[in-house]
């Protein structure tokens, strides 16, 4: 039995357990997390940091290449609050330059591994920040900007080859670069100087797909695209090169934006600060909100359903208190996402940012919720 009782937006949740990594996972923690891949994976996310080539990091030799060090990871679902094992592995000062790293995917190579298991080809990355200058150059020139799709590539992984219905694209604005890789989204920053790129931070959904190739494609993708230090643009082909990678994105043609109101807006991440300590989540279950034309809102957390007024003043958003079903969430999950839904919502004021056909929904903080039309 469901009840439509008021309760405030923004009550709190089951908290989740934030992981550091930076050796191996103690065996329970690996059976835990492989479970998760197991086609129960969802709110997931992972920052990915690297050095600039040849900088010097404590306790290691200088040398060329990429360096292994830490990766945070986050889910619900785990006992206790949310714990950061590893400082540094989230933190990059403004003064830190970042170089391309690689994302292994080598045990995914000749089908040696399942696809449900692929996401450790994405957690073994090769992550550290040096201080230093800051990167030269600036934001992208004016030809860049938009939207892209990926045609074919290589990289340090191998052949990068788009699967059927999940498409590789890079959208590419004043300040960020992101995208889909098949499966997940990304995003993160570059600089430009000239035909020079420098890739900063980037972080990357962590869902499983489980159809045959795609995380093997998005894997050898971002394996080549974090390596990635010069662009070439003809007509409306651009090419990303680096010392062992070539992608070749076409342009896509421009989609018109939908109408914030009458259309339903399926969430598809949660962002959580702003800048370089951003993470990006992805969902753990279905949620939605639609805009009303007569100023009611509703919608679903993924686990209980919302309703309440709106009023929209240009790309000002501005909710009413919310009511929602007080169903249980039994699973940790769709809790944590309700807690961070609601959360967001009872933000005020939200700021509305429609691009396309998707949707962000920003608070004063810089934080979050993207959703794509339905």
């Amino acid at each position: 039995m469901t009840s439509s009782t008021a309760r405030p937006s923004g009550s709190p949740g089951r908290r989740g357990r934030r992981w550091g990594i930076g050796r191996s996972w103690p065996q329970e923690d690996r059976a835990l997390r492989a479970s998760r891949w197991r086609g129960e994976a969802g709110n997931h996310h992972t920052r990915l940091v690297v050095p600039p080539r040849g900088c010097d990091h404590p306790g290691r030799h200088r040398r060329k290449g990429p360096l292994v060090s830490h990766v945070a990871a986050t889910w619900p679902g785990g006992p206790g609050p949310h714990r950061r094992r590893n400082r540094n592995s989230a933190t990059i000062t403004s003064a830190a330059l970042v170089w391309a790293g690689r994302v292994s995917a080598a045990l995914v190579s000749a089908g040696r591994v399942s696809a449900a298991l692929v996401s450790a080809a994405l957690v073994a990355v090769l992550l550290a920040a040096c201080a230093g200058p800051a990167a030269p150059g600036g934001g992208p020139p004016e030809a860049l900007l938009g939207g892209w799709e990926l045609v074919g590539g290589r990289g340090p992984d191998g052949e990068v080859v788009p699967q059927d219905g999940h498409p590789i694209t890079l959208e590419i604005d004043e300040e960020h670069w992101a995208g889909s890789g098949g499966c997940n989204r990304y995003s993160g920053s570059a600089t430009v100087d000239g035909d020079e790129l420098t890739m900063l931070e980037i972080a990357v959904t962590e869902m499983a797909c489980l159809e045959d190739g795609v995380m093997e494609a998005e894997a050898a993708y971002l394996a080549a695209f974090t390596t990635v230090d010069r662009w070439a643009l003809d007509g409306d082909t651009l090419t990303l090169t680096g010392p062992d990678a070539e992608l070749v994105f076409a342009r896509q043609a421009p989609v018109e934006d939908a109408a914030l109101v009458g259309t339903t807006w399926q969430l598809t991440e949660l962002i959580s600060g702003d800048g370089p300590d951003a993470a990006v989540s992805s969902t753990w279950t279905d949620a939605e909100l639609v805009f009303g034309e007569d100023g009611r809102l509703s919608g679903s957390t993924g686990c209980n359903r919302l309703m309440g007024d709106f009023e929209l003043d240009g790309e000002v958003l501005v909710l009413g208190p919310l009511a929602t079903t007080r169903m249980a969430c039994t699973d940790d999950g769709a809790a944590e996402q309700e807690r961070q839904v609601l959360a967001m919502l009872d933000a005020d004021p939200l700021t509305v940012e429609l691009e396309g056909d998707r949707l962000v929904l920003r608070a004063p903080d810089g934080s979050a919720l993207g959703y794509r039309a339905g």
